[in-house]
């Protein structure tokens, strides 16, 4: 691992004002780390590990980065308050409770280090006090967080959220569900529809074991079956529309609307939502959202539908891709 003194000079002497306001609310978290750390933490923006990604657990896939609980508690509470500049309220409750329902797991498997709530790897690609894109992970079991800054823009693409259980049954934290309206709006939109609609919509009597793309790090549409926004009446559209805020509602308020203004004006009508499975509680079930740019998965199928995965993609936009490829051209840079 390279050890980056140029970096770590600059980083303390340097204005704020050549940084993005992620950059800045990255410092306090950056500055509280020791330089063996820092080298553990910051990889080169041109790693192959920053576009790949998993929901494993950290015995089963090797991430880079720091684990939470290598940090002492001066450090947590830093890092805290900057992923807070990364994500909204919902967002940042979400991840939260993730970490708790591994907690529980472990209780629940008796293997509490293999199963360890703090197990969470944070790694920064490229330099933030540069004006050079950059980007920033978080990810572990059931959780894989992906930002990618460019010219003071945020994209928060893949975006992965699990749950096992998906509603804890016992102990401190009964009745907690990490990842309920996802699966609740949704249960209420299938069964909203009528028997011609769920004709279109169902596309599989069998719910799929797991979402299709995996962790892919690059998807494109799946198919094209399903049911279109435009085949739906004004509440049902209202319903679907509620499920995609969902999944956008974990991001920064400001590039929510930005998102979301964009997928109304030019792709509203074609989004497709198809289903597979149960369309109660209970039983295996799935489904995606998808339209021109973006692909949403959920399925709850194992441990007794009792275990959720979820993911936002993007097809151009995943790491900031698209954003990347006009910042460099824009730049003269190859």
């Amino acid at each position: 691992m390279l050890v980056r003194v140029a970096f770590l000079t600059l980083l303390l002497t340097m204005s704020n004002t050549n940084q993005s306001q992620y950059a800045q609310d990255m410092r306090p978290f950056i500055e509280s780390l020791s330089n063996e750390e820092k080298d553990i933490v910051f990889q080169p923006f041109s790693d192959e590990a920053r576009e790949q990604w998993h929901y494993f657990p950290g015995r089963m896939w090797h991430r880079k980065g720091l684990a939470i609980k290598d940090l002492d508690a001066s450090q947590k509470k830093n890092f805290y308050a900057s992923l807070r500049s990364f994500v909204s309220a919902e967002g940042f409750q979400k991840t939260k409770d993730i970490l708790i329902v591994e907690g529980v797991l472990g209780e629940l498997t008796g293997n509490i280090d293999y199963r360890d709530p703090e197990k969470y790897y944070i790694a920064i690609y490229g330099d933030p006090t540069t004006k050079e894109p950059w980007s920033f992970t978080l990810e572990g079991h059931h959780l894989s967080l992906n930002f990618t800054v460019v010219n003071g823009q945020l994209i928060s693409s893949p975006r992965f959220f699990g749950a096992n259980p998906a509603t804890v049954l016992s102990g401190e934290h009964e009745g907690l569900r990490a990842l309920n309206q996802e699966e609740d709006l949704a249960f209420q939109l299938v069964n909203s529809f009528t028997e011609a609609q769920q004709n279109v919509a169902n596309i599989d009597g069998r719910a799929y074991p797991e979402i299709i793309t995996r962790n892919e790090s690059t998807v494109a549409p799946i198919d094209q079956r399903g049911i279109k926004m435009s085949q739906l009446n004004g509440e049902q559209q209202e319903l679907l529309w509620k499920v995609i805020q969902v999944y956008l509602s974990t991001e920064p308020e400001e590039e929510v609307e930005a998102k979301a203004s964009k997928i109304r004006q030019t792709e509203f009508d074609d989004i497709l939502f198809a289903w597979a499975g149960a369309t109660t509680p209970g039983v295996g079930h799935y489904y995606r959202i998808q339209s021109d740019s973006f692909l949403i998965e959920f399925d709850n199928t194992q441990n007794g539908a009792n275990h959720i995965h979820s993911v936002w993609r993007e097809f151009e936009g995943d790491f900031g891709r698209d954003v990347l490829r006009d910042h460099y051209r824009n730049s003269g840079h190859h």
